[in-house]
């Protein structure tokens, strides 16, 4: 009789423990997955994508609640993925995991963005000003980066030449002719950088080591092909602009 009454409580026991062990949000979480795999993020509000985000940091708690915290505090699902690791862990629930999962999701795109361009080709500003613009959404300081080209306008590589106090000095000729020179097919360059607080027109520095580049790039068969000014989802095509196409000729 004992032994049965111990068996018993050992069943009810066990019972108990698997039903504190289950997750009572999984059943929410699965009809998210459900619903993503029938339609993306297609009709899911910014607080829905980083609530389905939060899933893989945060396995056992409601990640809705702390999803809206954040787009509050943040204003934008943008604005989530450009703030600062020390601004995110200022937000209650935001552990060390959840941070690091946030500020891998920019890079991540940016990596991806560029092993995904193999066989693009600029043929105009409009088509350029878009494969950049890629690489400076959520960029705060300032970034030089630079296009190499081949004969028919196909992208052979790009590289960041320099970010942040570094770019003070807006042009490292030289590190831009190592990087032209890499690629024996380099026919051209497309130089880009931002100006994160600013306006996306020129400055007289900006012009000037425009110039230079120029000359210097000529001398080694290399044509600067043009110099994009990105501020926000604004940017200035030097080589298409009526005040400044004259450099290039």
């Amino acid at each position: 009789m004992k032994e049965n009454q111990s068996k018993m409580c050992a069943e009810v026991s066990s019972k108990t423990d698997n039903t504190k062990k289950k997750n009572p949000h999984e059943e929410h979480r699965k009809r998210m997955r459900e619903r993503y795999s029938i339609t993306g993020f297609s009709g899911m509000q910014d607080h829905e994508i980083l609530e389905m985000l939060l899933f893989y940091s945060i396995p056992r708690i409601d990640t809705n609640v702390l999803a809206h915290d954040l787009i509050n505090r943040f204003q934008t699902f943008s604005g989530v993925l450009e703030a600062s690791e020390e601004e995110l862990l200022s937000v209650k629930g935001v552990g060390k995991n959840t941070a690091s999962l946030i500020k891998m999701m920019i890079p991540l795109f940016h990596e991806y963005s560029k092993s995904s361009n193999n066989a693009t080709r600029l043929k105009d500003s409009d088509a350029t000003s878009k494969f950049l613009r890629k690489y400076y959404t959520g960029i705060m300081n300032e970034r030089v980066m630079v296009i190499c080209i081949d004969s028919s306008c196909k992208v052979l590589s790009f590289e960041t030449v320099c970010e942040g106090d570094c770019c003070s000095c807006l042009l490292n000729v030289r590190r831009l002719i190592e990087i032209a020179l890499k690629n024996p097919l380099t026919a051209g360059v497309i130089l880009a950088h931002n100006h994160p607080n600013g306006v996306a027109l020129p400055s007289r520095e900006d012009i000037d080591s425009t110039v230079e580049l120029i000359k210097m790039l000529a001398n080694v068969n290399v044509k600067l092909v043009d110099h994009f000014i990105i501020a926000g989802n604004e940017f200035t095509s030097m080589a298409t602009s009526v005040n400044f196409k004259s450099i290039f000729k």
